[in-house]
C-alpha cells in the first residue's frame, strides 16, 4: 500500500510541476510552483499513528493593509481528531496576501470568511475573498 500511495504522489507532483513549467514557458511570470501540503487523512484511536497525503492545496487570496499580519484558520475533523488549522500571513506591499491551505472548510481571514472546497484543495485552485 505504501508503494502505491508513494507512486501516486510522485505522479501528481510530476503533473503539478509540468503545469507550472508550461505556464512559466508561456510567459506567466506570476505562476507559482506547486505547493506541497500535507493533509491528515487518518488517525488511530490512541493517536500513536497518522496517515498523510500530499495535496497541491487551495490558494486563498485577500486584500489588506500592507505589512499587516492576518490570521487564516479553519476547524478540521479527521476520524476522532479535531484541531484548528491556522497560518499567519503578512500582507505584501501591494496590499495582497496569498496563503495555500491543505484542508477544505470555511476559513476565517481576519474579519472575512471564505469557503474552500475539497475540489479547490485537490485542484490547486485560487480562491479569492471579496472585501
Amino acid at each position: 500500500m505504501a508503494y502505491i500511495l508513494s507512486q501516486r504522489v510522485l505522479e501528481k507532483l510530476a503533473e503539478w510541476f509540468n503545469r507550472w513549467f508550461k505556464k512559466r514557458k508561456n510567459g506567466d511570470a506570476d505562476a507559482n510552483p506547486p505547493g506541497y501540503r500535507k493533509k491528515l487523512l487518518s488517525v488511530d484511536e490512541d493517536r500513536s499513528a497518522a496517515a498523510f497525503v500530499v495535496v497541491p492545496g487551495a490558494t486563498i487570496t485577500a486584500s489588506g493593509e500592507p505589512g499587516e499580519t492576518v490570521n487564516v484558520s479553519t476547524e478540521v475533523s479527521v476520524d476522532s481528531a479535531s484541531f484548528t488549522y491556522e497560518r499567519e500571513v503578512t500582507v505584501g506591499d501591494n496590499g495582497q496576501l496569498a496563503v495555500t491551505v491543505p484542508y477544505a472548510g470555511e476559513y476565517s481571514i481576519g474579519s472575512n470568511n471564505i469557503n474552500v472546497t475539497e475540489t479547490d484543495v485537490l485542484g490547486g485552485t485560487t480562491v479569492r475573498t471579496t472585501g
